[in-house]
């Protein structure tokens, strides 16, 4: 299909590549950036500056590996990375529709057909297939917008507006002794090593815990799990402390702390809605006990609606 575009070309070692410098293609990628939505505003500066350094000169395929095949050759992913979300839905069919998706080549040619066009003809399975599309947010590490670009460039290409990514959501970069993480290369902390040593509830607090938000950097630390053991006993403390206050419905309420706690609600529903996870976490556990430390009955049932409001959403299988 890139071949169809005429916008393959060889580089400086003769070998094929995309020709990212044809004007035509990089107006129309341009128009499509600047309609497209970021999680984190901040971040579209860097793919920006990702965007000017893309290079013609970029090697679009390798001998061997998994891939698109051309010819004799195999088509680099990360040139071809609009086709992940592809192939994701495409073996999701297959083993819905064994006996008709047995020939992939054609399938494929077909639906590329329909994808640039926009019209899914009558094939009832293209059809199941493209109301999978547009993808609403795609997720990636910072470090990827190289990627990002390529995926821009190639959806502008190859698929009509209607199936075009809608948003993006980059990922911080995960650090591990000061070295970035990296399952490949074996220095990386995965979740699958932290559940079978913490379990699931207590993994996912050290995952909230180990950055300030899920754009921006973050730093794995080795205390993360004894912490995270400290912070729970904390919270069951509290909250069973408030279920013993609120059978006392004789006290009197105090307006200024039930006011106080609708802005603290307001305050954490911000903060869990920009990305704030781990300051949800040390407001509720550590800051809301040394503020509320004898709240009457009222406060205290608003207090654990509250807490079950954030955790069931956070942390759902802690039972409070």
């Amino acid at each position: 299909m890139y071949d169809e575009h005429k916008v393959l070309i060889k580089n400086r070692e003769q070998k094929l590549a995309l020709d990212y410098d044809n004007p035509s293609w990089k107006e129309k990628v341009i128009n499509l950036f600047e309609k497209t939505d970021f999680v984190q505003e901040f971040h579209k500066n860097n793919v920006i500056s990702a965007m000017k350094n893309v290079r013609s000169d970029w090697g679009f395929i390798r001998e061997s590996g998994c891939g698109a095949r051309y010819k004799k050759w195999i088509i680099d992913p990360m040139f071809d990375s609009e086709l992940f979300t592809v192939y994701n839905i495409f073996i999701k069919l297959k083993n819905k529709y064994p006996d008709k998706l047995n020939n992939p080549v054609n399938f494929f040619a077909d639906l590329f057909k329909s994808l640039e066009t926009g019209d899914s003809n009558k094939n009832h399975i293209i059809k199941e297939f493209v109301s999978w599309l547009p993808c609403d947010v795609f997720v990636c590490e910072e470090h990827l917008k190289n990627w990002i670009v390529k995926r821009l460039y190639s959806e502008k290409l190859l698929l009509s507006d209607e199936y075009i990514t809608r948003k993006y959501f980059i990922t911080g970069m995960g650090l591990l002794f000061g070295k970035r993480m990296s399952a490949s290369r074996g220095h990386a902390i995965l979740a699958k090593d932290l559940i079978n040593s913490y379990g699931p509830l207590r993994t996912r607090l050290i995952m909230l815990l180990a950055g300030g938000h899920p754009s921006k950097i973050y730093q794995y630390d080795t205390n993360l799990p004894q912490q995270a053991d400290k912070l729970l006993k904390k919270v069951t403390n509290y909250t069973t402390y408030l279920t013993t206050l609120t059978v006392d419905e004789k006290i009197e309420s105090d307006e200024n702390d039930l006011l106080g706690l609708e802005i603290l609600d307001k305050k954490i529903e911000n903060l869990l809605k920009s990305g704030y996870y781990r300051q949800v976490i040390l407001e509720l556990i550590t800051i809301v006990p040394k503020n509320f430390r004898n709240p009457d009955s009222r406060s205290a049932i608003k207090l654990l609606n509250i807490y079950k409001k954030y955790f069931n959403i956070l942390l759902p299988s802690l039972i409070l």
